[in-house]
């Protein structure tokens, strides 16, 4: 995926101090993820990747098991840093060849591994304990290309060393569906990227949120279109595996990120629905089905919306999906309206959305899949702006007159929500379409 490092199988690794966050004694699930190439065969089991010694500060291995010179991807973890359960896979690996391995722990007291994408039948290795329902505690460091760091708190005790190419190591402190699973052995079996390009399409960019891990901090998501708008996720939206890189999954019930809360939004966001050109571009995936048209102007199911406090409600955008429909709903002082797509969305499929807005013209362009779907003429007035209004703007819900982000929540997964002060052409929209490929 881009680039991995080579290990020598004699000294080289990576080191990682032990922290917080690497130590997942009190998770109820992990998972640990890597691509791997063996340049050679080697008689012994190889480490990838762990929390582990050779003494009594054990937690977790990810790694290659050789039996009899055959090797096997495999996963060890203890419950009391001493004592080990071990597993291995079913699928021979081969050398000169690239494999996509991935092991689980669960609380449950279940182990599982994957090998490109396959769920594989378990054998036990040798194992002391049985499967455990908590992991112990360990302050050792995280080593990448050996599996032991002997009784030192650091890697330099180069205990079966790996020999081959690493690359796009990920530690879990929960343990990942198969389809998560699967979807991380396609984003590396197609050769894809898996963060969002920064570098792409940023002309007239006023408003983007990856969700990627680099483009998170605790409960701030950044915003990475230069302009500073951090959101702030709210009632619990969690991360999961995206369309490009790291999504955000919402419950439909109360998740949402907070952009703007009851404020003057930026200048950039102000005349946005003032005869000014603007777009909106998102890739979601839900499965909600249809509650039937509300007969209002805002979307049934909400990605992102701008609206303000005022008494007249001037709102430039509600970007979302209404009776399993693509949407635009905008409304000033007694006159709205919503525009609709003809292509349904809620087919629990990845699916890219855009909408292409002329100012001038009053029309909007639907996009679906980085292909045009149908052109809106635009009601509702000609400027829907909020101006310097007291505001709103959040992903995952709309706001209501005073303020409130309880109703219209979305629920299913949203990547890589983007705000343009310019209407993108057709070929930009496909071109964003195909960054998730």
């Amino acid at each position: 995926m881009n680039q991995a490092l080579k290990f020598d199988g004699s000294d080289d690794y990576v080191e990682a101090p032990n922290s917080a966050s690497l130590n997942l004694s009190g998770s109820s699930g992990i998972t640990i993820s890597s691509w791997v190439y063996l340049i050679s065969s080697p008689s012994t089991s190889k480490g990838i990747v762990g929390l582990w010694d050779n003494g009594s500060d054990r937690q977790w291995s990810h790694e290659v098991d050789s039996i009899s010179g055959v090797l096997y991807a495999g996963l060890s973890v203890s419950s009391d840093g001493i004592l080990r359960a071990s597993r291995r896979g079913d699928t021979i690996l081969n050398q000169n060849t690239w494999y996509h391995i991935v092991t689980t722990w669960r609380s449950n007291a279940t182990m599982e591994i994957y090998v490109n994408g396959a769920l594989q039948t378990l054998t036990d290795v040798s194992s002391t304990e049985s499967i455990p329902t908590s992991l112990n505690s360990s302050t050792r460091t995280v080593c990448t290309g050996l599996k032991n760091n002997a009784s030192a708190n650091n890697c330099t005790t180069n205990t079966q060393p790996f020999g081959g190419l690493i690359d796009d190591v990920r530690i879990y402190n929960r343990a990942l569906s198969q389809g998560e699973i699967t979807r991380l052995y396609n984003i590396g079996a197609a050769s894809k990227i898996s963060t969002t390009r920064k570098d792409a399409l940023s002309s007239g960019l006023v408003g983007h949120w990856t969700f990627d891990g680099q483009d998170m901090a605790g409960e701030r998501a950044y915003d990475r279109s230069g302009q500073g708008n951090t959101g702030l996720l709210t009632s619990g939206p969690t991360r999961t595996l995206g369309r490009i890189g790291q999504a955000l999954s919402f419950d439909g019930s109360d998740d949402f990120v907070d952009i703007f809360n009851s404020q003057t939004v930026p200048s950039t966001f102000q005349t946005i629905g003032n005869a000014n050109n603007y777009s909106l571009s998102a890739w979601i995936k839900t499965s909600k089905a249809a509650n039937g048209d509300e007969g209002f102007w805002f979307c049934e199911s909400t990605i992102i919306e701008l609206r303000d406090e005022d008494a007249n409600t001037n709102t430039p955008f509600s970007f979302g999906i209404e009776d399993t429909f693509l949407c635009l709903g905008r409304s000033v002082s007694d006159a709205e309206a919503r525009f609709l797509g003809t292509i349904a969305i809620n087919d629990g499929r990845w699916h890219h959305v855009a909408i292409s807005v002329n100012g001038v013209t009053a029309v909007a362009g639907f996009y679906l899949d980085g292909v045009f779907d149908v052109a809106r003429s635009l009601t509702a007035g000609s400027n829907v702006s909020v101006g310097t209004q007291t505001s709103n703007m959040q992903i995952g819900v709309r706001s209501r007159d005073g303020g409130q982000r309880d109703e219209n929540l979305f629920d299913g997964l949203i990547d890589d929500v983007r705000i343009y002060s310019r209407a993108l052409s057709p070929a930009e929209i496909t071109r964003l379409y195909n960054m998730g490929w």
